[in-house]
């Protein structure tokens, strides 16, 4: 087992991953603004990180820190840089002279054009897409396990609803919502996910992967079976296009991954869509 610094513990993804992991036998700081870190060292300053490194420890830092608001990095390009690349160049700086493995959390925005999508066709069409990337650059200094997903999954917490929070309590409420027949995606669901970052802390193996479904689906398709699932009432959803709706920031239309490199390299079969909507149609249909 392993002793684990989690960097960005207190949200969704790292509250689920810190439990995981614990359950897993590991060993696990937890680093956050959360009333459930541990530690609230400051990623943005190099002596509090250094600090927190001496304090713990750790044989794997995973990193979970960004900002995830496609539309926010949009508007305020520093603040994207702030939060998705200098914790990763601080970090970075940090453990260059100590044997630490450095596991860091991308996405699948830094890709464009037709998925499924190879770890080499990067082509991000926003700003966050570009500076998760360039987080990605820097991670990759230190031989890094790099990991580009899309998740889902049930919050545990009324303060920010998932995607998936959004269409269920919608359809529940029978509340009109449009859902998007021309963005495709292949998303794990969360537990899944926590599962292969596992196995990056275990395997310590170089190398950016993407981690997806085997298959895609359109987000539309996704939320109708979803719905199918849960045996909820689709009359007041449409389905359209995103291009009908006015944002900030342009979104990648085709998200698709190719994941026979992570298939390869860790000796994992792919989750499938099918797998991936019974779990979190489980997740609703438990906490009822």
């Amino acid at each position: 087992m392993a002793r684990v610094l989690v960097m960005g513990a207190g949200g969704f993804l790292g509250s689920e991953l810190c439990m995981f992991l614990a359950d897993a036998q590991h060993e696990v700081f937890r680093q956050g603004r959360g009333p459930s870190s541990e530690f609230t060292a400051d990623p943005l300053e190099p002596c509090q990180v250094e600090r927190l490194l001496d304090a713990t420890n750790p044989d794997v830092v995973v990193n979970l820190i960004a900002e995830t608001s496609v539309d926010a990095c949009e508007d305020r390009p520093q603040m994207a840089y702030l939060a998705n690349v200098r914790p990763v160049e601080v970090m970075l700086d940090a453990i260059c002279d100590r044997n630490i493995h450095f596991v860091h959390v991308s996405t699948d925005q830094v890709y464009g054009g037709l998925g499924p999508h190879d770890e080499e066709r990067v082509c991000p069409c926003n700003i966050y897409g570009l500076s998760k990337y360039t987080a990605e650059l820097v991670a990759s200094r230190c031989d890094a396990t790099i990991l580009r997903t899309n998740f889902v999954g049930r919050s545990r917490t009324q303060k920010k609803e998932t995607f998936s929070d959004w269409a269920v309590r919608s359809l529940r409420e029978k509340k009109p919502i449009t859902l998007f027949e021309d963005i495709q995606f292949s998303p794990l669901h969360i537990r899944t996910l926590c599962g292969v970052i596992d196995l990056a802390v275990r395997r310590r193996i170089g190398g950016t992967f993407n981690a997806g479904c085997a298959d895609g689906i359109s987000k539309a398709r996704f939320v109708l079976e979803l719905a199918q699932r849960m045996k909820l009432d689709v009359g007041f959803a449409k389905v359209g296009k995103s291009a009908d709706v006015s944002l900030a920031a342009r979104r990648p239309s085709d998200m698709r991954l190719n994941v026979e490199k992570l298939v390869r390299a860790f000796g994992v079969s792919p989750a499938s869509m099918v797998e991936t909507i019974d779990l979190l149609a489980g997740d609703y249909c438990d906490g009822e």
